[in-house]
């Protein structure tokens, strides 16, 4: 959820939906994300391979990073 809020508040257009494997190409990347991994790039799903992780995913992965790195400062972590 808070990853896909900060990309909802940096002007990226969020859907929500099942996506086609024949409609990946259509997409810059593909993630997972999870309180432990943060944001995990994925490269293959099935034959489909993303050769590169795109520009706006490593964006979003440094975001991320930002507002955990807050939270973990607010709350005496660090």
């Amino acid at each position: 959820k808070h990853v896909l809020d900060i990309a909802k508040q940096n002007g990226w257009p969020i859907k929500e939906r099942d996506i086609p494997l024949e409609d990946l190409a259509l997409y810059h990347g593909a993630f997972l994300t999870s309180t432990s991994i943060k944001i995990l790039p994925i490269k293959k799903i099935d034959s489909f391979e993303y050769k590169e992780i795109s520009n706006s995913l490593k964006n979003l992965l440094v975001m991320f990073d930002t507002y955990i790195n807050a939270l973990d400062k607010s709350r005496g972590k660090q």
